[in-house]
């Protein structure tokens, strides 16, 4: 055999041995490609069953006039309590006031501060605890300047300023803060004479919310009580206004405070008086608060029902609002998550398909509850009645799949 034959047959030999795992390859990818069904993992998940309103809160009020003319500062949060004749905000004669006003008021936290951190007291600490402190705040730090929300950063900060000192003051106990704080009392000390300020006080006892924050209440309690089902979805939808000039705040004068909602005949079904829900407002917080149920009245030509729900809970996000879009909750269903896509009814039976293997298999499911696109399936196992697992391939789509149909 000539040398040249036998190079022909040695690169026959060497194409066909490639070619076998390239063949197998394309195989495989034809197969994957030109499936007939489409597959998702059942994962543990939960679903509030929830009703999406627009409404009006009811509450007693005050307002808290500004007697003085200047550069406003707040010294009340938004939520908290005051009395009669506590000081809510400063007001300065002019910018180079306000700024030694800040300035002291820096200068002043700072020295508290460090002398928490020099109480031996509040250092007794686990350094763990200590160390976790410390990153919770910078992780809360750093996700305020990524989401533009700077309402907690003041509290943030000073956390991770009292962990560190507590944790240094552990490591080394001959550490004395005593001569920084001595230099920052003698800045405030300079200062002090050229911040001179007017006080605003609370005209009554209550919770304040600063003007800036809030917009102006258009209806009283009286009023929405008088409304029919109709005229309060009317003025739901009125464009909110504007706090009047010459407002410092506003004293919410009772913690019992109410939202006034009108809804379809349909969607009022769930609710009854005295029934305990959960109601949270997406636009400015996600907190679920607890509401009673005080009043349902029907509107039957309007097709309308009108709802009055009252809490006793009050935060700083609550407080602001006047007219707000509420999401009032049920319940939570918590299970197994699929597509609604993948549930069949067979012989009356709910079910899905899972493959196992190279196989098709149905199963019956128990739904606890679903939405438009998504369903929450128990997690208990049930012979019969809800035999699907934790991470089952569940078959969201596919052509002619029935029970024990092979599938490639």
């Amino acid at each position: 055999m000539s040398r040249f034959t036998r190079k022909i047959k040695s690169n026959w030999l060497l194409t066909l041995v490639l070619a076998v795992p390239i063949c197998y390859v394309l195989i495989q990818l034809f197969l994957i490609l030109d499936r007939s069904y489409v597959i998702e993992v059942a994962m543990p998940d939960s679903l509030d069953d929830v009703l999406l309103c627009d409404g009006i809160i009811g509450v007693n009020e005050t307002e808290i006039p500004q007697t003085a003319q200047g550069s406003l500062f707040y010294l009340t949060q938004n939520g908290e309590r005051v009395a009669a004749g506590d000081n809510v905000a400063q007001v300065y004669a002019d910018e180079t006031a306000a700024a030694a006003g800040r300035k002291i008021r820096q200068l002043e936290e700072e020295i508290r501060v460090l002398q928490e951190s020099q109480n031996s007291a509040s250092n007794l600490m686990d350094l763990e605890e200590l160390e976790k402190q410390k990153m919770t705040s910078v992780s809360n730090i750093l996700q305020a300047g990524q989401e533009g929300d700077f309402s907690a950063l003041t509290s943030d900060y000073r956390t991770l300023q009292l962990s560190m000192n507590r944790k240094a003051v552990q490591l080394d106990e001959t550490l004395d803060f005593s001569a920084r704080i001595a230099e920052l009392t003698a800045q405030k000390d300079a200062l002090t004479g050229t911040a001179p300020a007017q006080s605003i006080t609370a005209t009554a006892g209550g919770y304040f919310v600063s003007a800036m924050d809030s917009q102006k209440k258009q209806f009283s309690i009286e009023q929405l009580d008088a409304m029919t089902p109709a005229q309060l979805k009317d003025a739901a939808a009125s464009p909110e206004q504007a706090n009047s000039t010459g407002l410092v705040g506003k004293l919410w004068l009772d913690y019992h405070w109410y939202f006034y909602t009108s809804v379809e005949i349909a969607d009022a079904e769930k609710f009854r008086e005295g029934d305990v829900l959960k109601i949270s407002f997406p636009e400015c917080a996600s907190e679920q608060i607890p509401v009673t149920v005080v009043s349902v009245t029907p509107e039957e030509q309007a097709g309308l029902v009108k709802l009055v729900l009252e809490s006793e809970y009050i935060n700083e996000d609550v407080i602001t609002l006047e007219q707000a879009r509420a999401e009032i909750s049920f319940a939570t269903y918590k299970g197994l998550s699929i597509s609604k896509q993948a549930l069949h009814v067979i012989d009356g039976q709910t079910g899905i398909y899972v493959k196992s293997g190279n196989m098709a298999y149905w199963r019956p499911v128990k739904v606890l509850f679903e939405t438009q696109n998504q369903v929450i399936l128990s997690s208990v196992y049930e012979d019969g009645v809800n035999e699907v697992k934790y991470y089952d391939n569940v078959i969201r789509e596919g052509k002619d799949i029935h029970n024990e149909k092979l599938l490639h």
